[in-house]
């Protein structure tokens, strides 16, 4: 399995932090994504990646925004030419922009897959 991209390890280790002030057991978090604790461990070591649906989770578990974690990411980004360019485009957008995005993720979470014997 490929390395995350600096940008994901980043960001899980600021899910970490954040999980650690909260005093929460990576359970409630393994619980809340559906998948093992070892799953969770690997994620925050940046051992493996975070899907965004599981991003958007994690975030609504510890009660936070995703935007809040990109403003904390967007800090600490490396000069990388394509973190470089992802942190410039995010930099651009108006707090109210970011919302909106993270809102629109959020809303896509909340529609139900159709069923696979739908015709």
């Amino acid at each position: 399995m490929p390395t995350p991209h600096p940008m994901t390890r980043k960001i899980a280790a600021t899910l970490r932090e954040i999980r650690e002030k909260k005093n929460m057991k990576q359970s409630a978090i393994a619980d809340a994504l559906n998948i093992e604790v070892s799953n969770v461990s690997r994620m925050e070591n940046g051992k493996h990646d975070i899907t965004g649906t599981q991003f958007v989770l994690w975030c609504d578990k510890l009660d936070i925004t995703p935007s809040s974690i990109c403003t904390v990411v967007e800090a600490d980004l490396t000069d990388d030419s394509n973190t470089g360019r992802f942190a410039q485009l995010i930099s651009q957008m108006t707090s109210n922009k970011k919302d909106q995005w993270f809102d629109y993720g959020e809303y896509l979470l909340e529609q139900k897959p159709p069923r696979a014997d739908a015709s």
